[in-house]
């Protein structure tokens, strides 16, 4: 079977409350790609919410999102291909509760992702530990079936503790995504998305409020007030995973194991030595090692390829990008 002439699906890893997801290959692409299709067997119109997962993803091009390889119809029925993401699910990768720096940096990656949602008018409205997959090499958040644009017209969204009230009434507000991150910082803090009695505390009750006017916080001001607890000092992370950059003058980030960041990368797209990182006063500078596959930066929806760039808080660093794959390692800087 070759869907649209392009996808041909091979096996099905996955059978989900919407979708059954299948593992695909792209004969336009030469890649390894994930097929979503509604399935049949529930009691409610699951094509609705796969139509909707692809046209959310239309308008996503950020360095945690998965990417949307392409959409359309097969036999009547709406189908989303996406890129094949590696790694494992935060609910299975950690089990809290974890020390509160790792946290921190967990929570500040996943909320920059969010913000980037919901400046575009959407939120995500299902964010919880299944739908945020970690790996070696990077942060995505996936699942964006019942994604939607502010308003009282959306698909319900139900995951108890994480999904707020008004998202099972059908609503879409912009504190919808507040009120699952406090659940998820709880979660990571304490093993209990309802429970507040941790570091973040203050932030987290604030955000768990169950009606939205009563919600003090947007995820901006979650994000400041979570950087002011976190002055940990200039690093870089990956994966949730953070490096601190210290006194260093230069430091390494490549595939080989004598660099001070190695990154794993069994694919071998990453060079030995494939960039650098060099203080410079205060400041720290990225320098491409002329590398095969290259290092871009993530700015305002595109991907721009560097040889030497001047680092800037929450700057992205992404190495080896291709419009094709996607991102394939990102890197975050952090300042403070």
């Amino acid at each position: 079977m070759l869907i649209s002439g392009r996808w041909e699906p091979r096996r099905l890893i996955a059978r989900g409350g919407v979708a059954e997801v299948y593992e695909a290959w792209d004969h336009k692409l030469k890649i390894e790609v994930v097929l979503k299709i509604p399935r049949r067997d529930v009691h409610f119109d699951s094509s609705k919410l796969i139509e909707n997962e692809g046209k959310i993803l239309s308008r996503m091009n950020h360095p945690y999102i998965v990417k949307l390889v392409g959409k359309g119809k097969y036999k009547g029925m709406p189908f989303v291909v996406l890129e094949k993401i590696e790694g494992t699910p935060l609910s299975k990768a950690f089990k809290p509760p974890l020390d509160p720096v790792q946290v921190i940096d967990l929570i500040l990656e996943i909320a920059s992702a969010i913000q980037y949602i919901n400046s575009k008018g959407i939120a995500h409205r299902d964010l919880k530990p299944s739908n945020i997959v970690i790996s070696p090499r990077r942060i995505t958040i996936i699942d964006f079936s019942v994604a939607y644009p502010y308003g009282n017209e959306a698909p319900k969204a139900e995951t108890p503790r994480y999904s707020c009230p008004e998202a099972a009434l059908g609503y879409s507000t912009p504190s919808c995504d507040v009120y699952s991150l406090a659940a998820l910082t709880s979660w990571l803090l304490t093993g209990n998305p309802s429970n507040h009695n941790h570091i973040l505390g203050e932030v987290t009750r604030k955000a768990a409020e169950a009606e939205p006017g009563r919600r003090e916080l947007s995820i901006s001001e979650y994000l400041y007030i979570v950087r002011r607890i976190a002055s940990i000092g200039s690093r870089l992370v990956i994966g949730g995973r953070a490096y601190i950059l210290g006194g260093f003058r230069k430091i390494r980030i490549g595939r080989a194991i004598q660099c001070e960041i190695p990154i794993f990368d069994p694919g071998r797209y990453v060079s030995p030595v494939h960039a650098y990182i060099i203080r410079e006063g205060e400041a720290h500078v990225l320098a491409d090692n002329n590398s095969l596959n290259g290092v871009f930066v993530w700015r305002d929806d595109k991907y721009l390829r560097v040889n030497n760039w001047r680092l800037i808080e929450g700057d992205y660093i992404i190495l080896c990008y291709s419009e094709k794959r996607g991102p394939y390692v990102v890197v975050r800087y952090r300042a403070y």
